[in-house]
């Protein structure tokens, strides 16, 4: 439960880092997030976290 609330966290940061950068239309940046995005998703399910 705690990794759980810990991943869930750290996605939704990236995910509203994501959706401020687009609304900037810095795209590169929203790029670079959804990568950092796609690697705590990866994290989580390794560890064997579900959402």
């Amino acid at each position: 439960m705690l990794m759980t609330e810990f991943y869930r966290q750290a996605i939704a940061k990236v995910e509203n880092e994501i959706r401020m950068a687009e609304l900037e239309r810095d795209f590169k940046k929203v790029a670079k997030l959804m990568g950092e995005k796609s690697r705590w998703e990866d994290r989580a399910r390794k560890d064997g976290v579900s959402f």
